[in-house]
């Protein structure tokens, strides 16, 4: 009885900090131009189910991105299952890949949005947003990043990530675009 207990107030304790990471990032992506749409917490389903922590709509297509509210170091590499959390005070915790996450999500989105009628190019980046979460990350294979990872420090390459990446849609298909997602709750 006093697990289940424990459990609950940790369950609670998580979800409340993925909350508040989610609305941190609305807010600090909310200074983007008129012509960006948000969407919180969409759950995709395409084949299996996804839920995408933010997604942003403009002329350059749709961006997933998965935010995560960390303190501390993070150090892996790219193409690991896990990474490793190093806080301030010396404790380590290992948690699963978001770039590996967000990919999933970015392409479940694809996929439905395509099933919708709209094809639209779909990529996915990594958002840590709380103050001074230093992020360290290699590429083991030297490949590309495929999936982009920022910190709030770098919020401006974010912006220019959404702004600027991507094949140019036409204005009708972000108008189409908007409405299924608006309808994806």
């Amino acid at each position: 009885f006093k697990v289940k207990s424990t459990f609950d107030r940790y369950s609670r304790i998580r979800t409340k900090s993925g909350l508040t990471a989610e609305q941190a990032a609305r807010a600090l992506l909310s200074r983007l131009p008129g012509r960006v749409h948000l969407y919180p917490n969409r759950i995709v389903h395409a084949g299996n189910r996804s839920e995408c922590d933010l997604v942003a709509l403009c002329r350059r297509g749709a961006t997933v991105i998965e935010v995560k509210n960390h303190a501390g170091t993070i150090t892996g590499d790219l193409s690991d299952h896990d990474l490793l959390l190093t806080r301030k005070n010396g404790t380590e915790q290992t948690f699963y890949n978001p770039a590996m996450q967000v990919t999933t999500h970015a392409q479940t989105l694809a996929r439905a949005l395509a099933e919708a009628g709209v094809p639209c190019p779909v990529k996915g980046c990594v958002l840590f947003i709380r103050e001074g979460t230093i992020v360290r990350l290699s590429d083991r294979f030297h490949r590309r990043r495929v999936t982009p990872v920022f910190t709030r420090r770098n919020r401006f390459r974010l912006r220019w990530y959404i702004l600027h990446r991507g094949k140019r849609l036409r204005r009708r298909e972000v108008r189409a675009l908007r409405r299924i997602l608006e309808d994806m709750k």
